[in-house]
């Protein structure tokens, strides 16, 4: 149940329920409120971006979440390990945990790491399946044939016919064991014996 009420500073008539022990329309309510922050909380200044605001708490250190988060990340860059990297497409250096991350956030968003749709490859897989005769190049066997990418998707190998060859499952896992072994070597994390 409503009730009509006066408040107590300007005058004017709000509804209120007939429990609320308040005496302050919202305007008023506002106002107060906003001194009472100023006086308690004070203003204090963004730790991230520098711009000045009032506390609502007295933990309070960022105008935002959003200015909170990248302050965090930044700090976070400090002092947990990572890998300053260098993008191979538009050389620019960026930072990530991932070790395998190649290229930066800029070169994965265009379109210059180009994938297929699902159709499309499809497609390419079944003209290569007919071109080496639905039948591994490496040992002629033709029972769990998949198509391989000669150079890596991830070393910007491409979707051409030339690049693509179809191997047996079993010659499919030497290779890539292969390609593992010799890119830990590069990388210096075991020796080559």
């Amino acid at each position: 149940m409503k009730i009509d009420y006066h408040c107590i500073e300007c005058g004017k008539l709000f509804k209120i329920s007939h429990y609320s022990k308040r005496t302050l329309c919202d305007e008023c309510l506002s106002k107060h409120k906003k001194k009472y922050i100023k006086k308690n909380m004070g203003e204090a200044k963004c730790l991230y971006c520098g711009k000045l605001f009032l506390k609502r708490q007295k933990k309070h250190f960022y105008c935002s979440k959003k200015c909170n988060t990248l302050h965090y990340k930044q700090e976070l860059r400090k002092t947990q390990r990572g890998y300053l990297k260098t993008c191979p497409i538009c050389n620019d250096k960026f930072f990530t945990y991932n070790f395998s991350m190649k290229y930066c956030e800029k070169c994965r968003k265009t379109k210059t790491i180009s994938r297929l749709t699902g159709v499309e490859w499809k497609n390419i897989q079944e003209l290569i399946f007919e071109r080496d005769g639905y039948k591994c190049s490496q040992c002629n066997l033709n029972n769990n044939i998949v198509v391989h990418h000669i150079v890596h998707k991830s070393d910007r190998g491409s979707d051409n016919e030339d690049n693509l060859i179809t191997l047996c499952s079993k010659c499919h896992s030497k290779v890539h064991n292969e390609y593992i072994n010799q890119h830990l070597i590069k990388k210096g994390v075991i020796s080559n014996v």
